[in-house]
C-alpha cells in the first residue's frame, strides 16, 4: 500500500462512519441505477418489439420478419421505410403498388357511398309525410328511405 491509500478501520470517530455511509449510499445508488437502467432497456425493447409488430402486421408481412431489422430502427416510420426497402428480399410488395387500397381508404369510400344514398330533408317534410302516411310501408318510407324499414 502506498501512503495515501487507507482503509476505513484506520480512522476513528465520526469521520470513519461518514465515509463508511458515503461509500454504502453510494453502493446503493449505484445497484439502484443499474436496475433503473436494466428496467428501462427491458420497457424499450418492448416497446420497438410492439411497434414492429404492429408494422409487419399493418402491411401484412410475416411477424418473423421482425428479428431481421437492424437495433437502431426504433420508429414505426423508420420500421415503414426500412420495410420498403427491403420488400424485395422478403418477396413482398407493397400494398399500394399492389393496387389494394387501405383501410382508411375503405372507410371513405363506404362513407362516401351512404352520402350518395342519404336524402336531405327538411324537418317539416319529414314530420309532415309521418303524419300523411296512411300504412306501415308509406311510414317506413318516410322514416327509413324503403318500404321494408330499419332491416332493408
Amino acid at each position: 500500500m502506498s501512503d495515501m491509500s487507507f482503509d476505513d478501520d484506520e480512522f476513528d470517530g465520526d469521520e470513519s462512519n461518514v465515509v463508511r455511509d458515503l461509500r454504502k449510499a453510494l453502493k446503493a445508488k449505484d445497484k439502484q441505477v443499474k436496475e433503473l437502467n436494466s428496467r428501462l432497456e427491458e420497457i424499450e425493447t418492448a416497446g420497438r418489439q410492439q411497434t414492429i409488430e404492429g408494422v409487419l402486421a399493418e402491411a401484412g408481412v410475416k411477424p418473423g420478419i421482425g428479428k431481421f431489422i437492424p437495433k437502431e430502427i426504433v420508429t414505426p416510420d423508420e420500421v415503414r421505410a426500412w420495410l420498403g426497402d427491403n420488400a424485395e428480399l422478403f418477396g413482398y410488395s407493397k400494398a399500394e403498388e399492389a393496387g389494394e387500397d387501405s383501410d382508411d381508404v375503405k372507410a371513405a369510400a363506404r362513407i362516401a357511398k351512404f352520402g350518395d344514398v342519404a336524402q336531405v330533408s327538411d324537418p317539416g317534410d319529414l314530420l309532415s309525410r309521418i303524419a300523411a302516411a296512411s300504412n306501415e310501408q308509406e311510414l317506413n318510407e318516410a322514416l327509413f328511405g324503403n318500404a321494408i324499414g330499419p332491416v332493408g
